[in-house]
């Protein structure tokens, strides 16, 4: 079994995807780690899944590139790389990322030196942000009113810390995974589209099953905040990107929290009291669509009952995250 495996789902990523394997080769060329990298081609017209075919790293049997056709979906892209994945932990990444010096030998010693961490995000920096000194989480909590209403944390500036500490949850735009623990829960649930939902999946699952989640400040991506690739995508649902979101976020919502929690992010997007809520006209396609999430997040929903230590509510009233640091009292 490999050390690591550095997945990267993309969507018309030319050239950004080349910089950011770049990146990721300069680093791990003459480490200690036995490392692969995976492209998972989804469903691109531009030269995203091509350009680096029989190029060195793809000639040495470093680099794979997998195609993913079935929809346009970077978390069934990134299910695909995991199928043919060979490391014993996962780093994913986005197709349009800088990764900083020394991140994976710094992640991978956070792993060795904290067996309890299961997930280990990284802080993301917005490329060309003049404020780019900060990087950002996500913050839970009963009192949070974003986890009462979006079904998510709202964005908070990363403690100022020399070392990781517990995290509720984060972006995936930079992460990485024990593998036993990706297998566990099948990676992310099948029927996903687009991107959102995946973060909470991801995160929530983790805490509810008894593993935790990690930051490591010490460690960022630079990310390329722009349109690309999966924004204005339509999978054969013929959803629109907002529409695939929202079934995302439903599917999962129900997976975790069971009918409660799902009823609860479909009644916030119909709230008056929401500025961002559907408009009445759409509200008959917007109970199809949670609908045809909770159906398909039945069997995801069942794997959390018969396996998970905590239910979502107590997840979110212990705050697992506020556990004393590593040598702390």
């Amino acid at each position: 079994m490999r050390d690591i495996s550095v997945v990267i789902p993309a969507r018309n990523e030319h050239p950004a995807a080349t910089f950011t394997l770049q990146a990721i080769w300069d680093q791990l060329e003459g480490s200690p780690f036995d490392w692969e990298t995976i492209l998972v081609d989804n469903l691109s017209t531009d030269k995203t899944g091509s350009f680096c075919k029989n190029r060195y790293w793809h000639a040495k049997g470093r680099h794979k590139i997998v195609e993913y056709t079935e929809k346009g979906s970077c978390w069934g892209a990134r299910n695909a790389g995991l199928s043919v994945a060979e490391g014993r932990l996962i780093f994913l990444f986005d197709a349009h990322v800088l990764v900083s010096p020394d991140l994976f030998a710094k992640q991978i010693h956070t792993f060795d030196a904290i067996p309890s961490a299961t997930v280990l995000y990284t802080p993301v920096i917005w490329m060309g942000d003049s404020r780019c000194h900060t990087a950002y989480g996500y913050s839970l909590g009963e009192n949070n009113g974003h986890m009462k209403t979006k079904f998510w944390g709202s964005w908070t500036k990363r403690k100022q810390s020399d070392e990781p500490y517990r995290i509720p949850m984060s972006g995936t735009a930079g992460i990485a995974v024990r593998r036993e623990f990706l297998e566990r829960i099948g990676g992310w649930p099948a029927p996903l589209s687009v991107y959102g939902g995946g973060e909470q999946w991801i995160s929530l699952a983790c805490w509810m099953l008894g593993g935790e989640c990690w930051i490591d400040p010490r460690t960022y991506v630079y990310h390329l905040a722009d349109t690309r690739g999966y924004a204005g995508s339509q999978d054969e649902r013929k959803f629109s990107t907002n529409d695939a979101h929202m079934f995302n976020v439903l599917l999962v919502s129900y997976a975790l929290g069971g009918e409660k929690w799902w009823l609860h992010r479909l009644q916030w997007v119909m709230s008056e009291s929401n500025p961002h809520a559907w408009k009445k006209q759409y509200h008959e396609a917007l109970r199809k669509i949670a609908h045809m999430a909770k159906d398909e997040g039945e069997p995801y929903r069942q794997f959390i009952e018969a396996n998970a230590v905590h239910s979502l509510d107590e997840v979110l009233e212990i705050n697992p995250w506020e556990m004393a640091p590593v040598g702390g009292d």
